[in-house]
């Protein structure tokens, strides 16, 4: 009996596809109308990273891990940008990525809502398209419910997304191209399509890359137990968030990239907030409990290699001994065969059986000092096997 599929999520299922199909549209038209120059790709840039890093520093490391804390005007900003990407409240953000930290990889309820073991594109984007049931319940941000202003977003968050996302990018365009002289028709549209439709589908799918791409390509030097990995490419098309081993190994830590050449603005920015003073207890892991991760990791790699090296001289000595044992079963075979023709020669008369028997007796001789030199062999396999296993 097959299971029924989860029900298709309309509303968001439209959304995904009718932003892209719009984007993919938009973006043309407007070349061809008003050409493409330095304005419109830093339109394009600043929004992208002004409405990305509201996620990643905001919405990801200040509000789900609680990595620093800030002042109210930060966490208003965070709070306000990240409306911009069409990624739903804080609330219920931090709520379902609270789950997938706590039970990631795990299907059975309560479970990962972006298992990458379900699939690249269901991790990616396709537990957004289905409604999953059993609902994972949002009762795991009772810290965040504190927050008044995190309340009031989350009551009024599909019309603060939709100003967001197309209002505000328009309108900082306006200023900026009155600033710079751009026309105002001009700098309207490149609010509207640079600054918010082509911008909201490309940070969506970068956040996307979070839970898909930071979980299948990479290395996992901190835990190999779990499916996130490290990726300095991935770093970025991420803002930052491919180092996502670490992430899950010390997720309350408020860096993601550790070292200085590490590509991690989130990073820079949380830093930074604090040099001005915006912000304070910035969360970091201590070197030597990094260092321990590592090591405690190459171990289990170790020994899991170990265990494969294991296996394959079992199996190996195992193919040696089969091979020389057939090898000396056919000769006992063969020589119990030539001992029962001997006797059968030694009952007969004539000439020819003085020949056979010296035939025979030469024939016994060779297999019986080949018989040796067989058995010796497989002492010496078995010695050598045993020395290898000793040795590991």
């Amino acid at each position: 009996m097959t299971q029924n599929k989860p029900p298709i999520n309309w509303p968001t299922t439209l959304w995904l596809v009718g932003s892209l199909a719009a984007a993919l549209i938009a973006a043309p038209l407007y070349i061809r109308s008003f050409g493409f120059s330095l304005f419109e790709l830093l339109v394009f840039l600043v929004m992208t990273y002004a409405t990305g890093l509201s996620i990643t520093v905001g919405y990801h490391r200040l509000f789900a891990h609680r990595s620093f804390d800030a002042v109210s005007p930060v966490a208003t900003i965070a709070g306000l940008l990240g409306a911009a990407t069409f990624q739903n409240s804080v609330l219920d953000w931090a709520s379902e990525h609270r789950y997938h930290h706590k039970y990631v990889d795990r299907d059975g309820f309560p479970y990962d809502p972006y298992n990458i073991n379900k699939g690249f594109f269901y991790a990616h984007m396709g537990w957004l398209i289905r409604k999953r049931e059993p609902k994972l319940p949002r009762n795991n941000v009772a810290d965040l419910e504190q927050s008044r202003f995190l309340l009031w977003q989350d009551r009024w968050i599909l019309p603060l997304m939709i100003g967001m996302c197309f209002g505000f990018p328009v309108l900082l365009a306006l200023g900026w191209g009155w600033l710079v002289g751009v026309e105002p028709l001009r700098a309207a549209m490149t609010g509207l399509v640079f600054g918010g439709i082509v911008r909201v589908v490309a940070v969506q799918h970068a956040t996307f890359f979070i839970n898909s791409l930071c979980h299948y390509l990479g290395r996992r030097p901190y835990d190999g137990r779990c499916t996130a990995r490290d990726s300095g490419l991935v770093a970025f098309f991420t803002f930052g968030e491919g180092y996502h081993n670490f992430h899950h190994t010390f997720q309350a830590d408020y860096r993601n990239g550790i070292r200085a050449w590490h590509f991690d603005p989130g990073k820079w920015v949380i830093w930074l907030l604090a040099r001005l003073g915006l912000a304070w207890n910035l969360r970091r892991v201590a070197e030597e409990t990094i260092r321990m991760a590592r090591l405690r990791e190459k171990r289990r790699d170790l020994e899991h290699s170990l265990s494969i090296r294991l296996d394959e001289m079992r199996h190996k000595a195992v193919e040696v001994m089969a091979s020389l044992e057939k090898s000396l079963d056919e000769m006992h075979h063969r020589s119990r065969a030539l001992w029962s023709e001997y006797r059968r020669v030694q009952q007969q008369r004539g000439a020819e059986r003085r020949r056979r028997l010296r035939e025979i007796r030469r024939e016994l001789r060779c297999l019986r000092r080949e018989f040796r030199q067989q058995f010796r062999a497989w002492e010496a396999a078995w010695r050598s096997v045993r020395f290898q296993l000793a040795a590991v």
